[in-house]
Formats: structure tokens, sequence, C-alpha cells
């Protein structure tokens, strides 16, 4: 069940948002795409699942378990979406929300999927509950319900864990990842968040058996766990191959702005300059 991109361009009237972008998800993975606000990771989102508001027009392909999807119609797509936003109906129970999502058939199996599907984000007490009575964190795992309830075929995931705190943020990540393993759907998700890069898994890994994406995520996020209010790039992008390099960037430059860090870089690359301005040119040795 793997997702794959092949994307042109995403495009307003005025300018390119996205262009050139190939991706491909495997089932049971949890892709991350990260950049600065307005770079247009939310719109791709919108794309994928057949949502893009008037006026954005996309460019390119994409396929979900080898079928072509993106000219299809939204439901026919079979792809879900959790958003940061719990997008609850206020007039319904919890039950209720769920019994919304579950596909057409006998009532009382639809009600047994709501019932499991509750006990699987440990709300099995709440079927009745008004949504308003909730705290975020409940509210929270009751969206994500609704929407594996669709049973997606893939999930898109944006900033769904941005609003909650710390100690929540990090149950409801293991939460999604599990869930995203245990159904073997891909899984695509907007962050500016490192943490919520899927490296958990590989902390046991030998480093020899990573990816050269993946062993570069290591090192971005060792240096970082140093809280460094400062940071040296030298040369981080060079070794890897232009797919790989263009992501990397946007994880790096983007973590910059987050955390609003100063950052040098040197590079041989005149791509990898985030802002022309601010381009020193060194003279060669003599």
């Amino acid at each position: 069940m793997t997702l794959t991109l092949d994307l042109h361009s995403l495009r307003t009237p005025q300018r390119v948002l996205l262009n050139a972008l190939r991706l491909s998800v495997a089932p049971g993975c949890v892709h991350t795409l990260m950049g600065p606000s307005g770079s247009g990771k939310s719109s791709l989102l919108a794309a994928l699942c057949g949502t893009l508001p008037r006026g954005l027009q996309f460019d390119g392909m994409v396929h979900l378990n080898g079928q072509r999807i993106d000219t299809l119609p939204t439901p026919a797509r079979r792809v879900g979406i959790l958003f940061q936003d719990d997008l609850l109906f206020p007039h319904m129970t919890v039950g209720d929300n769920l019994l919304f999502a579950v596909p057409g058939g006998p009532a009382a199996q639809r009600q047994a999927q709501v019932r499991q599907a509750l006990a699987g984000v440990e709300m099995d007490a709440f079927a009745n509950a008004d949504p308003a009575t909730l705290s975020g964190g409940q509210r929270a795992r009751v969206a994500l319900a609704r929407a594996l309830l669709a049973q997606p075929l893939a999930l898109l995931l944006d900033e769904p864990f941005a609003r909650l705190d710390v100690a929540l943020r990090k149950r409801m990540r293991a939460l999604v990842f599990g869930l995203v393993r245990t159904r073997q759907i891909p899984a695509l998700l907007v962050t500016h968040d490192l943490a919520d890069v899927e490296m958990d898994a590989f902390a046991n890994a030998d480093p020899a058996t990573l990816s050269g994406g993946q062993r570069a995520r290591v090192a971005l996020a060792r240096a970082l766990l140093a809280q460094p209010l400062a940071l040296l790039l030298d040369e981080p992008f060079a070794r890897l191959d232009v797919a790989l390099r263009e992501r990397m960037r946007a994880l790096v430059f983007g973590l910059v702005r987050t955390r609003q860090i100063p950052a040098l870089l040197v590079t041989h690359d005149l791509a990898d300059v985030a802002n022309p301005a601010q381009l020193t040119h060194l003279p060669p040795a003599p």
C-alpha cells in the first residue's frame, strides 16, 4: 500500500509553491515534510486528498497501491487527514461523531466499529460524552479514531500535535505512529518540530544500517540536542543525492527559523543559499 507522489508543480496564479518533488511512502511508514510557513506543505496535503482550494493548481500524479488517485473524487481516494483542530461536531456525542465516519452497513456492525475504535485510543468510556467536556488530548484521540474509522488506505497529518503540551504530544505521536505501523498504511506528516520526525524506531539501530538520509537526520538531531544558541553547517548536504539534499535543506532551514537561532553555512552549491542577500563569497587562497 505505497503512496507515491510525482509533483511537477503546485502553484498559485502569482507564484510556484513547490516543484519537482518526488516521494514514495512505504506501508507502515511516516514520511515528514518540513519547511517554512507559506511554502505549500498544507496545500500539498489538500492536493493529495482532493480538497485543493480554487485558485491553486496541482500539476503531477499521485498513486496509491499502484492506482492513480489524483483524478478521482475525494471520497474515492480513500485518503484520511488529521488536522491541528479536531473538527468534532459540537451537536453530536463522541460516539455519533465517530459513527458519522463509518462506512455504510448494518447498524449493529457500525456501532461495534465505533466501540472498537474508542477502545483503540483509550476512550471507550466516552461514547456518550459531549465533545465540549473533553480535554485537548481526549479530543485529539477522538479525532484520530474518527479519521481511522473511515478505513483510509493512506493518512495525511497536518501538524496534528502542534497544539498539545509536550507530554501529551509525545503520547499522541507514539499512538499515531504505532497505529500507522499496525495498520500498514503510508502516512505523510507536515510539522515544524524535529521531535515529530519518526526516528524513534532507530534508537537501537547500528548506524551502518541507516540510509544516507537517516544518518543525516540523526546527526542533525544530535547537534540540536545540545540546545545550541547558534549552528555551524560545514557542507552538511554535500554527499546527499539531489532529492534528499532538497528535503534536508528544507528541514534544517525550517528548524533554524523555528528555533530562532543564527546559522552559518559553508557550501560550494548556490542552491544551498537560503537568502542571496546573506551570501558572502570568500576569495580564493593566494
